[in-house]
């Protein structure tokens, strides 16, 4: 299997329009869903992850999120449902490295990840 291109055509971050009036940066919990396409080309196969959630401050929520990563691959295992984990568990990693960078940007320091119901504790290295 050989991995093509990897891009990431679609991102989003909708935030509160209130929490521009804070001036201290907030502490939140990013709450995670993942869903994960495959589509087979004649060559080729795209596997579409897209990572959506809500971003909390407590019981409110102050912002949505939406990033949708496109990898074409070459010559791609059999087996879909190891293709879908393997893939999907490298873009959420990859997520999880430059959304910090994102949500700083709007005022936002993320104190915990909540992956599909699981505390997910991001590698760092």
């Amino acid at each position: 299997m050989k991995e093509i291109e990897n891009i990431w055509p679609f991102q989003e971050l909708f935030v509160d329009p209130e929490l521009a009036l804070k001036t201290e940066k907030v502490k939140a919990t990013v709450n995670l869903k993942t869903a994960v396409s495959i589509k087979k080309m004649e060559n080729l196969t795209a596997v579409i992850v897209e990572i959506f959630g809500s971003i909390t401050e407590g019981k409110c929520q102050i912002a949505n999120i939406r990033f949708v990563n496109v990898t074409m691959v070459e010559n791609p295992v059999k087996n879909r449902e190891k293709l879908r984990e393997k893939f999907l568990k490298k873009r959420v990693k990859e997520l999880l490295s430059f959304l910090p960078d994102y949500l700083s940007r709007a005022g936002i320091s993320i104190e915990k990840y909540i992956e599909n119901g699981n505390l997910t504790v991001p590698d760092r290295n």
